[in-house]
């Protein structure tokens, strides 16, 4: 029953590793599972879901449908390297930018399947292998289904033989009532289409997949480019020809969709037509405070002002009276300042522009500077280039202050070198624990069957935190030293690529662990704890309440206990009361028996996992 109490602590401490706080929660009696049990039926469940999404997505068409269209499966185009203008524009800016459409496609496999519920539009054209059902009443009783044959004929009863193949579906029905009207009068009839022919169709020039595809006739010059990867790296997302019996027609911009949503010239795919991606046009780049820093494709007799309403105009940092300049023949002079108001100025091949924030003291010194994300409750998030040596106050005045609702000692400070630091020290945990439970394995003596059993059932134990440690993933938030009334900020100096997230003050708290009902509860300021804990139903039967701890809105951890537990000194706080706080989470671990050796390590060691995983369980509830 120990063990049996203890694996469940890595299970529960597994749940928080894998995901926010509330994501995912065990069912009642899921608990008392062993961990190869509950795995399965997890198992089980994401293959019942993923078949059930399969089913849902597959069970429209018909045999038929299959047998006239193949369902196309190609791998979306993978970029391991920068193009040649990527590489020069990330060395003018010091960072990378993209091309702009750049992820159209996502890497990694896309599947296309026709659609079988379209509605057939009228400017559909009728040809053989497409299925008619044609129904007459009045002076005559007709319910029949024609296939339209190689000839492009179907074959009306006493009529005859009626050529449909060519006609749009706006006029099929009208022609059958015209020829059925040479022998009966006084009747009315209707005609649809049930299941449609499949068609081939090409496509060729600068895709990321040039080849024939099989495909629903009810597809679109837009359907099949996305199947086929899209336009390769050296292709052009704005020249994109359908052509059809050796003529072009429709010149398909992807800009126009991208950038405006517009679909016009999208057609329907007829037999053979091909699709003809053309070459890369010139190209040029836009960075800063702009909507959508990219790289740009641009044609000929576009200007400076196309480029500024295709990047989505200026953010509210925005300098609006200057751009700075990088003119590819000019490149060793560096960046120039150009005006704003020469909207008309034609844009030249190479050229790389930058819109400066006015958080920046001195942009032509943009090499040295630091890039710093700020969103939630400040009056301008965004992306701020800030001097060497600027502090988090700094930052924060760039973006306008903080908001009205901005709760100041729940900010999460992230940092990529803390990261690393975290991913280090979790590595050096999973080290030390090995170790540990590798001598309290070695020492164990060998004795009767019931105890080789209860061997192999601590080794079991072992295996399994071990992976769940491997599946910790570290946030990088560092713990800014603020007190729950400061709204000012400490003097800290900032890294290029940090990221600060100030939250709105929130109205609810979590409580996970070995509670009767772990999850997010609204917050009371007449709640203590002890309180909170009853919400959740109280602790449960095999719950450590002397161990449990809270994760403050800061980040920093707190014993409820204060009188017990050494190796959480020093992370104590200063506070002189135990109260809770908005965006608290509470944490009561399991309690591992019997006190053994081995087994008060394992207790320590699952708590300073816990607390790991539970930094992305607080991160959950502030964002929440």
């Amino acid at each position: 029953m120990a063990l049996r109490r203890f694996l469940f602590a890595g299970l529960a401490l597994a749940l928080f590793m894998q995901g926010p706080a509330g994501a995912q929660q065990l069912p009642p009696g899921a608990q008392q599972l062993p961990p190869g049990v509950l795995d399965q039926i997890q198992k089980a469940a994401k293959g019942r879901q993923g078949a059930a999404a399969s089913g849902a997505r597959s069970a429209q068409p018909s045999a038929d449908d299959k047998a006239r269209t193949t369902i196309i499966s190609r791998p979306a185009q993978k970029i391991d390297r920068l193009t040649p203008f990527e590489d020069y524009v990330s060395s003018k800016l010091d960072f990378e930018l993209t091309r702009f459409g750049a992820d159209l496609v996502k890497e990694g496999e896309q599947t296309f399947a026709p659609n079988t519920n379209y509605v057939v539009p009228a400017d559909y054209v009728i040809g053989p292998g497409d299925e008619i059902f044609i129904r007459a009443w009045g002076s005559l009783e007709l319910d029949i289904v024609q296939i339209v044959d190689r000839r492009g004929r179907i074959n009306l009863p006493t009529v005859g033989e009626l050529a449909v193949a060519g006609l749009k579906y706006g006029a099929l029905e009208n022609s059958i009532r015209t020829r059925m009207g040479r022998a009966f009068k006084d009747f009315q009839v209707s005609a649809s289409i049930g299941t449609l022919r499949g068609i081939r169709v090409y496509v060729t020039g600068f895709s990321a997949a040039p080849g024939s595809y099989a495909v629903s006739n009810l597809s679109t010059l837009l359907n099949l480019l996305l199947v086929s990867g899209g336009p390769s790296t050296g292709g052009s997302f704005r020249d994109i020809k359908l052509i059809r019996g050796g003529k072009t027609v429709s010149d398909f911009d992807l800009y126009q969709l991208l950038a405006r949503g517009d679909k016009s010239k999208d057609l329907l795919l007829q037999p053979e037509d091909v699709i003809h991606v053309g070459p890369i046009g010139p190209q040029v780049a836009i960075a800063g405070a702009v909507g959508r820093p990219a790289i740009y494709e641009i044609k000929p007799g576009e200007t400076l002002q196309d480029l500024i309403l295709l990047s989505g105009g200026f953010s509210s940092a925005a300098d609006r009276r200057n751009l700075r300049l990088v003119e590819i023949d000019r490149r060793e002079v560096g960046f120039s300042e150009i005006p704003i108001a020469d909207g008309k100025r034609p844009l030249k091949a190479g050229d790389v522009y930058l819109a400066v924030n006015l958080a920046v003291v001195d942009p032509s010194s943009h090499r040295r500077n630091i890039r710093v994300r700020l969103a939630g409750e400040v009056n301008k998030p965004g992306e701020y280039l800030l001097p060497p040596g600027s502090e988090l106050q700094e930052a924060i005045q760039a973006a306008g202050g903080l908001a009205p609702l901005a709760f100041p000692f729940g900010t999460i400070f992230t940092r990529e070198s803390a990261r690393r630091e975290q991913e280090t020290q979790l590595t050096r945990v999973r080290q030390e624990l090995e170790q540990t439970l590798l001598t309290g394995t070695a020492r164990a003596p060998i004795g009767t069957a019931e105890d080789n059993a209860a061997l192999a059932r601590k080794n079991s134990i072992m295996e399994s935190l071990l992976g769940r440690i491997q599946s910790t993933t570290p946030t990088g938030r560092i713990v800014l030293g603020i007190r729950p009334d400061q709204s000012n900020f400490p003097q800290m100096g900032l890294e290029d690529g940090d990221v600060v997230f100030v939250p709105r003050i929130p109205e609810v708290i979590g409580i996970f662990g070995s509670v009767v009902n772990p999850g997010i509860f609204t917050f009371d300021v007449r709640l203590s704890p002890e309180s909170a804990l009853d919400r959740a139903g109280g602790p449960g039967p095999t719950s450590d309440v002397g161990r449990a701890f809270i994760v403050r809105a800061n980040g920093s951890i707190e014993l409820l206990d204060r009188n017990r537990g050494s190796f959480l000194k020093g992370l104590r706080t200063n506070q002189r009361a135990l109260a809770l706080l908005p965006g608290d989470t509470i944490y009561v671990p399991e309690d591992i028996e019997p006190r053994t050796k081995l087994t008060t390590e394992l207790r320590n060691w699952t708590q300073i996992l816990s607390q790991f995983a539970l930094g992305a369980a607080a991160i959950k509830v502030l964002r929440d």
